[in-house]
Parts: structure tokens; sequence; C-alpha cells
């Protein structure tokens, strides 16, 4: 299927190494959050994606929106969000 940005590339699939999924967090209703563990290319990343329903398929599959990134990295990543956290309800988002 052509775009007007050109032919349509599914997501990079991962290695996956059978790692369970972490977690599965609903975004809205048609897409949800999986984080999970996977092994590629020699790396041991964690991958934080975006899965969505496409019309007239009953699984998620996943897309290009989110990151895959070496597990060393979690600590900080972890941190960051933990300030966004505190940040959110310091304003009152949360």
């Amino acid at each position: 299927m052509e775009q007007a940005n050109g032919p349509r590339r599914p997501a990079p699939q991962l290695e996956q190494d059978n790692s369970p999924v972490i977690a599965t967090i609903r975004k809205n209703i048609r897409e949800v959050i999986k984080i999970e563990t996977s092994h590629y290319n020699g790396y041991d990343l964690v991958n934080i994606r975006v899965w969505a329903k496409s019309e007239g398929i009953v699984d998620y599959i996943p897309t290009k929106a989110g990151i895959a990134c070496r597990v060393e990295l979690l600590p900080e990543i972890i941190e960051a969000l933990q300030a966004a956290e505190e940040q959110s309800r310091r304003v009152g988002l949360l």
C-alpha cells in the first residue's frame, strides 16, 4: 500500500527470547502499551511500545511508537519517570 510519504513499512520486529510481557497498560480503546524484554544483535533490551488493533484484526500489532533501549538505561529512565510523576502531582495533573 502506497502512502503520500512512500510505502508503508511495518515496525521493526525484535528477536524475542520467550520473555513474558512484563506489563500491558491500556492507552485507549484501540491501543495498549506493552513493556517487555528482548534480545537483539547481542544486546539485552527493554521494549516499551504501543500496540494497536487494526480494523478486522483480532490481535494487537506493534507500532513504530515506542522505544527499545539497553536494559542498563532502566535506572535513569525510572528516575526520570519518577521525577515526571512528582512534577505532575505538584502542578495538579495527577
